[in-house]
């Protein structure tokens, strides 16, 4: 089974498009064309990069050929943004948001080496500016919220509150309506990060990202997850590239 690669695959289009519906269908669609059985006997180290280059040709070959392409045509994916372009942005979020060395990125992208340290430096420049935006912290650990919010207030974006349970988050976000949420998944005694976010975002049109120790319990393969998950320990990079991504690239919507 690819379950963890195509967790990974899923998870990079979610923040790629900044949306985890229209991420999860270009990933369906995808898959849907790509015969996996072969991967099943390739050494673990080369599923992930095969994978990804069988999409990445799929996503070339529809946009070469709209008009023909079975797969993305009900996708604002294709319509607007190729995946010739904006290739920094692409490399940032595969190294500094998913954790990828530079070297599987170039194989991802089909670059030299030094090209692609320059698409992920120039990326880096572009992410270092001041966002605008508001978020609140949900966070039980309180040292760790405060380092939070004291990077995400470095970067620009104001900190309207920090909640330490579900219920606390719940009733902070319903109060103050923030643009983003950064959230732990594991709340203690409080619930969780996840059930909070969910109750939020079912009522509210914000993105949450996730910084968290337990990844793979935020990605589950249910009906929710979030579009950016930034795992614990964490690098201050990572978040920086998860707000910039989240705060300018417009959230793209399925076309039916």
């Amino acid at each position: 089974m690819l379950t963890k690669e195509v967790n990974i695959l899923r998870q990079y289009l979610r923040a790629l498009t900044n949306d985890q519906l229209l991420g999860d269908e270009v990933a369906r669609s995808a898959l849907a064309e790509i015969n996996l059985e072969p991967f099943e006997a390739m050494p673990e180290s080369a599923r992930l990069p095969l994978l990804f280059q069988s999409v990445y040709e799929i996503w070339n070959n529809a946009h070469a050929a709209p008009q023909s392409a079975r797969v993305f045509s009900n996708s604002a994916l294709l319509q607007s943004v190729s995946p010739e372009q904006d290739l920094s942005r692409q490399v940032l979020l595969m190294v500094d948001v998913l954790g990828f060395p530079i070297q599987l990125a170039a194989q991802i992208v089909n670059q030299s080496l030094e090209v692609t340290e320059a698409f992920l430096d120039t990326a880096r420049e572009r992410a270092n500016v001041t966002l605008e935006g508001t978020a609140i912290i949900i966070e039980d650990e309180p040292l760790i919220a405060e380092e939070i919010a004291d990077l995400v207030s470095a970067q620009g974006v104001k900190v309207l509150g920090k909640a330490r349970t579900k219920n606390e988050a719940v009733a902070l976000a319903e109060r103050v309506r923030p643009d983003l949420l950064l959230a732990d998944y594991d709340l203690g005694t409080g619930g969780t990060g996840l059930d909070a976010v969910k109750e939020i975002t079912a009522e509210q049109d914000t993105v949450a990202i996730f910084i968290t120790a337990y990844p793979d319990d935020v990605l589950t393969g249910e009906d929710f997850e979030p579009a950016f998950v930034v795992t614990k320990p964490y690098r201050d990079q990572s978040i920086k590239a998860a707000l910039w991504q989240a705060l300018t690239k417009p959230r793209a919507v399925l076309v039916e």
